[in-house]
């Protein structure tokens, strides 16, 4: 704290002598250790703020020590899953592909169910209890295993990701609620991601070694322990999370009580907002980077594979995990420094740059033939596409109305997962057949080189969040879009 007031004070006093003189205010080039110094200054007080976002936001670190739960459990249940559909299955890029798939696919159904869930209850009781059913679902796969069947376990795989696709809007939708000044918005984006991408790099191959020591039912009951923490955890907040309140549904109280017109009304208040306002095909900027990275779970597990030697394997599999969280924890951090909140044009940039660098890692890969080289690439490849995964989502959250966001990340939500399953199926069908990894890699960067162009052109005629509108001095308010006059 000491440290933090003498920042402010420096800062306090710096301003004012530049008020008081602008020209003794300015930097000199003659003197660039005093520019670098005050650079060096500004990075140390953008490094307080996160600290005192987690110091005074007590339900904000609540939330983050949920989802650091999710995190840890979600790694060790991705590496069983795998393992246990290497067992029952080995040497199958089909069966790997249809895991990743049936992860995916109930987006479709369950992901807009979800939104509008998180816009007509309170999201924070809402997470709770699907905690508490994921914390008993998980515990299936145990069962799934021990019967040696891989129907059972796609099955329970299945049941999990129905619950995974109606948390998920819950669980982004509730930041801006808990977090709503915008700058502290973008740390809490940024955390969150930090968070995940350190969690993914240290559990990726904690749970890789788990899964060769302890074995993978272990890392199943870890997962439902993590579960049940989560919930725990939550439950300590404070305050309602309810945003129906707000919405237009207040002149129809009656409304829950008839889901499947609540539903049809609610999707078409969805589709008319994002029709209707300016930023609405930024619902697709995600997708496009699903579809470049979709094929990397079946070729991770291609990688890592040792042909009759499990306990290898698996650390390997924890191992090129641990790369991916690498990069996904330096994507974040490095655009922080080049994107403003208060011009999300230039968020908007940092993903159509982030396109070209997975572009780049996708390359490096199909030309790596050793399993370290390919590592590397790994990181390079997401270190891209965490920018894309934290910043489209951070637009969204910025640019839309309240009432309305759960909905919009739902569908955000839906098409990223089918255009991952739709690739991942694609990939697993052609490794089978014959096609070697390196030409499906060199696929994927096609795409993430196509998509690249194609959004570098919509930016260009200021599509987007590129909208002059949406990129004054001032800080742009979400879009409301008239919701309680047009929808009714």
């Amino acid at each position: 704290r000491n440290s933090m007031a003498r920042l402010r004070i420096g800062w306090n006093r710096t301003n004012a002598a530049a008020a008081a003189n602008p020209n003794e205010g300015a930097p000199d080039v003659t003197k660039p250790g005093d520019n670098s110094e005050r650079c060096a200054f500004v990075h140390s007080l953008a490094f307080w703020e996160y600290i005192r976002l987690l110091r005074v936001n007590r339900d904000y670190r609540l939330y983050l020590c949920s989802h650091i739960c999710q995190f840890v459990g979600g790694s060790f249940a991705h590496i069983a899953n795998i393992l246990a559909v290497e067992r029952l299955n080995p040497g199958s890029s089909t069966s790997i592909a249809t895991l990743v798939a049936i992860k995916m696919l109930p987006t479709i159904f369950f992901s807009s169910f979800g939104g509008i869930i998180a816009d007509s209850f309170d999201r924070r009781r809402t997470m709770i209890m699907f905690d508490s059913i994921g914390a008993v679902t998980v515990l299936f796969n145990i069962v799934a295993l021990h019967a040696k069947s891989i129907t059972a376990l796609y099955s329970v795989s299945l049941l999990r990701a129905c619950l995974s696709s109606i948390y998920h809007p819950v669980t982004t939708a509730i930041v801006p609620l808990i977090v709503p000044e915008s700058e502290d918005l973008k740390r809490a984006v940024t955390l969150n991601s930090l968070v995940w991408s350190s969690v993914i790099a240290l559990g990726g191959i904690t749970a890789g070694y788990a899964g060769a020591l302890i074995g993978i039912e272990a890392c199943f009951a870890i997962d439902s322990v993590a579960y049940l923490i989560s919930a725990i955890v939550m439950s300590l907040a404070k305050g309602s999370y309810n945003v129906a309140a707000k919405g237009p549904s207040d002149n129809q109280p009656d409304s829950l009580m008839k889901p499947i017109v609540t539903f049809f009304q609610m999707t078409r208040e969805l589709i008319i907002y994002i029709w209707t306002c300016s930023f609405g095909v930024l619902v697709f900027l995600k997708m496009s980077g699903s579809i470049t990275w979709g094929s990397a779970d079946v070729l991770n597990v291609s990688f890592s594979r040792i042909e009759g030697d499990e306990a290898a394997s698996s650390k390997r599999l924890g191992m090129i995990t641990s790369a991916v969280g690498f990069g996904c924890m330096l994507g974040p951090i490095v655009s922080n420094f080049f994107t403003d909140i208060n011009k999300p044009k230039t968020i908007q940039l940092a993903c159509i740059v982030a396109l070209a660098i997975m572009m780049i890692g996708w390359i490096g890969i199909s030309m790596m033939h050793t399993f370290y080289g390919r590592c590397f690439f790994t990181s390079v490849r997401t270190f891209g596409s965490a920018i894309i995964w934290v910043n489209s989502t951070l637009l969204l959250q910025k640019l839309t109305s309240e009432e309305i966001l759960g909905r919009v990340l739902a569908m955000e939500n839906i098409l990223s997962h089918v255009g991952e399953a739709i690739v991942a199926l694609i990939a697993g069908h052609l490794e089978d057949n014959y096609y070697t990894n390196e030409e499906i890699a060199k696929g994927a960067a096609i795409a993430g080189g196509t998509f690249c162009v194609m959004w570098l052109i919509n930016f260009m005629y200021e599509g987007g969040a590129a909208n002059k509108n949406l990129n004054k001095s001032e800080s742009p308010e979400p879009i409301s879009n008239n919701l309680h006059v047009e929808f009714k």
